[in-house]
């Protein structure tokens, strides 16, 4: 009886061997994939002439580790990990995470040391779609709405599903977001019920025309916003120009209103000197409310000292000019805003001061991006001087 049974056993896992062999070859098949990286290292300097808290520095490391599978029928997985750390006690500054680092004496500098998974996500890609689902970034045009605010050391990425189907000049992008993960690490999670809509069209040497519609619901604030709009942006020789309106409706348990959004832009290039000049408006609500791009990488708009990551209720009017060129393969850039109020019947505040920006940037060879960024604000008629200073080197592997 004892042979028999081991005969049946032995008869039974033969017959096995085979579909488990098929199914580690398949997940052996999958799996298989480049892994990729990532180091930036960066000092930042912010001093807000407040008064009353000291200036701020920062020596950060933020480091990424990431795995793109081969994937099979067009599924892949996609998996990073992302880590920031302050050295050498270069650390005086406020994170402003949700776990802080408690020193609310100096200015802030939002990089708080974490760890976190950044992104993990399936896709599954064919040539004219692809799906994705789980943590992702998620970039939309210029960022101007929706964007990964990548200037900050933590990404801001989105718990989502997202679809994009492209057949010729046209495209189609659609995303269900259900939580956002801010730039403060995995303590920062805001619960959402947000659907994007992105079209766009080719129309050969004019230009592209995007059409969209973000509609959001803050389910931890109890807040919605509709935003729908419209994109020009195009190209004619030496000439670019770019047009954008929008229209936004905005409602909470307290208050309810509407403004618009603006964007007219023209520039030339002429002897390796890129040049633009141009006016955003972000509207207001008599007063009372400003238009918001809560999904937005704001940094890259209103200058880069972040005096206007939220709008103001009197709206804001930022009238700016840019300059650039390339010299000895480095990458230079200046900008200067002037801003006033959309509507200052409210504050009788028009004037909001004006900034500089300045840029460097530089590729080496092997590699190694090195740059250095500065942004000095100066105040209008309310608020105070904001000066800030990066110098950072990056290397990707």
């Amino acid at each position: 009886m004892k042979k028999i049974s081991v005969l049946l056993i032995s008869l039974i896992t033969a017959s096995f061997m085979p579909g488990l062999v098929l199914a580690k070859n398949i997940v052996s098949d999958f799996m298989a994939g480049e892994a990729s990286g990532s180091f930036r290292l960066r000092f930042e300097n912010a001093d807000a002439d407040d008064g009353v808290k000291d200036s701020a520095q920062a020596l950060t490391l933020r480091t990424r580790l990431a795995y793109q599978t081969k994937g099979m029928n067009g599924i892949s997985a996609h998996i990073e990990f992302e880590d920031v750390q302050a050295l050498l006690g270069i650390n005086d500054y406020f994170d402003k995470g949700v776990i802080s680092n408690g020193k609310t004496g100096y200015d802030t500098i939002a990089d708080p040391e974490m760890t976190e998974v950044n992104e993990s996500y399936l896709k599954y890609m064919s040539a004219t779609l692809e799906v994705k689902l789980g943590k992702q970034r998620i970039v939309y045009d210029n960022m101007r709405f929706v964007g990964h605010v990548g200037w900050r050391q933590d990404d801001q990425t989105f718990d989502a599903l997202q679809a994009t189907f492209k057949a010729g000049d046209a495209q189609l992008s659609a995303a269900y977001i259900d939580q956002v993960n801010g730039i403060f690490g995995d303590y920062h999670k805001i619960d959402k019920s947000d659907v994007l809509i992105n079209a766009s069209y080719k129309m050969g040497m004019m230009g592209k025309l995007t059409g969209y519609a973000y509609v959001l619901d803050n389910k931890d604030a109890d807040a919605q916003s509709d935003t729908f709009g419209a994109r020009f942006k195009g190209k004619a020789g030496m000439f670019n120009y770019t047009a954008e309106f929008a229209t936004q409706s905005s409602e909470t348990t307290a208050s309810d209103n509407d403004a618009t959004y603006m964007l007219v832009e023209g520039g030339a290039s002429m002897a390796g000197v890129n040049g633009a000049l141009g006016v955003e408006i972000l509207g207001s609500d008599d007063g009372t409310y400003g238009f918001s791009t809560d999904l937005a990488t704001k940094h890259a708009f209103n200058g880069w000292a972040d005096v206007f990551l939220a709008t103001p209720s009197s709206g804001l009017q930022d009238t700016y000019v840019k300059l650039g060129t390339k010299m000895a393969g480095m990458k230079l850039l200046g900008v200067y805003h002037s801003f006033s109020a959309d509507d200052d019947s409210v504050t009788g505040v028009d004037d909001l001061g004006s900034e500089l920006d300045l840029l460097a940037v530089k590729k080496m060879e092997n590699g190694m991006t090195v740059g250095f960024k500065y942004a000095a604000f100066s105040a209008g008629d309310s608020g105070v001087d904001v000066n800030k200073m990066w110098l950072w080197t990056q290397v990707s592997f």
